[in-house]
This record gives structure tokens, C-alpha cells and sequence, in this order.
């Protein structure tokens, strides 16, 4: 089982990721439009979160898509 900090690290490295793939793609595609995939990406990830081991939770939790 990871331990916290590198549970903490890994969520924060692909949040980070997240920012950045909005903001390269937000000129092309367009605010609303990102807005409403990845809203509806993070709807999607954490109704699959539901049950699961911590190891299975770290991993949704860090494929959440945030603009």
C-alpha cells in the first residue's frame, strides 16, 4: 500500500497535468466546451470512484480531470 506522501504527490502531479492540458487546449476548442468535458470527465471518474481499495481510489482520484 503507498504511503500518504506518495499518495499526495501523485495527486498533485496530475492535477497539475489537468491545468496545463486545459489551458494548451481552452484557445482552440473553447471555454464552454471545456468547461462542460471536463466537468463531465470528473462526473464520470468519480461515479466509477465509488468502492474500492486505496490503491484504486489514488488512481481515480488522480485521473479527476479539473479545469
Amino acid at each position: 500500500m503507498p504511503d500518504a506522501l506518495a499518495c499526495s504527490t501523485g495527486t498533485s502531479v496530475a492535477g497539475l497535468l489537468g491545468c496545463v492540458l486545459a489551458a494548451l487546449t481552452v484557445d482552440r476548442v473553447g471555454r464552454r466546451r471545456i468547461l462542460a468535458l471536463f466537468l463531465g470527465g470528473a462526473a464520470a471518474v468519480l461515479a466509477v470512484l465509488g468502492a474500492g481499495t486505496a490503491g484504486q481510489v489514488l488512481v481515480w482520484t488522480s485521473l479527476e480531470l479539473s479545469p
